[in-house]
């Protein structure tokens, strides 16, 4: 990436970030009803488990979805938005931190606002409602699950026009998107039930769903961790395979 190319998105960011947020505001400000509590504990789950991170293929996987989910059922889209930045910049400082990776804060903010905005508007749009269920309200799943494909979807597609034109990199649809996929099915059902939780018991819900989410971070991590170790570990035994190949034939030779 030229210079002129990160001027340019860390210029597009410092005047898109704000006023993103600032017109949310406006149109759909937070419904938060006293409850801060509840949104400091949503913070605090999504840091943590941004820190749990792990890699599938070439790509790095969060646990996420599931909170971002329910935050953005509970509280609305300016919520949601305020969680998933935190969970940005908690991730990018989780990794290896030097002038690349301060360079892409600016553009994943941006991603993440893109896809908030998107599916956020595509749910309203189709007539979903945020904010705790009432006594007796049944649960409208359409709207949450045109959400959830929304982001998935609008994701890839940000991902594949920022390869193309930022990159410069080809947009491969591999096996990795299909994990991505899975992983997303398998935490949307974590996000709904804290919403419905949270709408019976209020803040009380965070303790009950933060350990199966903490947990599955965990354990995501870990296996990430030893299959990536494995990995390594097979490339060194081939390489001291090949080396002691090379030996027996220069001894043989001389």
């Amino acid at each position: 990436m030229t210079k002129t190319k990160k001027l340019m998105i860390w210029a597009a960011w410092l005047i898109l970030w704000p006023m993103s947020f600032v017109i949310i505001y406006q149109i759909k400000p937070p419904d938060i009803n006293g409850d801060y509590f509840s949104v400091l504990g949503m913070a605090v789950l999504v840091v943590i488990s941004a820190f749990f991170n792990f890699k599938l293929g070439s790509r790095d996987i969060l646990v996420v979805e599931g909170i971002s989910i329910a935050t953005f059922l509970i509280f609305g889209i300016f919520v949601e938005m305020v969680i998933t930045q935190i969970m940005t910049i908690n991730y990018a400082l989780s990794k290896r931190f030097d002038k690349e990776t301060l360079n892409k804060i600016p553009l994943n903010s941006l991603m993440f606002i893109v896809v908030s905005l998107t599916s956020g508007g595509v749910y309203y749009l189709i007539g979903g409602e945020t904010g705790p269920l009432a006594a007796h309200e049944s649960l409208n799943i359409l709207p949450i699950l045109v959400y959830g494909v929304s982001t998935f979807v609008t994701n890839q597609v940000v991902i594949m026009l920022m390869s193309k034109y930022i990159a410069k990199q080809s947009y491969k649809i591999d096996k990795d998107i299909l994990y991505e996929a899975l992983t997303l099915i398998l935490v949307i059902p974590i996000g709904l039930v804290l919403y419905l939780l949270y709408s019976d018991m209020g803040g009380r819900a965070l303790f009950f769903i933060a350990i199966p989410i903490i947990t599955l971070s965990v354990i995501f991590h870990l296996v990430s961790k030893s299959y990536s170790l494995n990995r390594l570990l097979q490339k060194t035994s081939d390489i001291g395979r090949e080396l002691t190949e090379k030996l027996d034939v220069n001894h043989i030779v001389q």
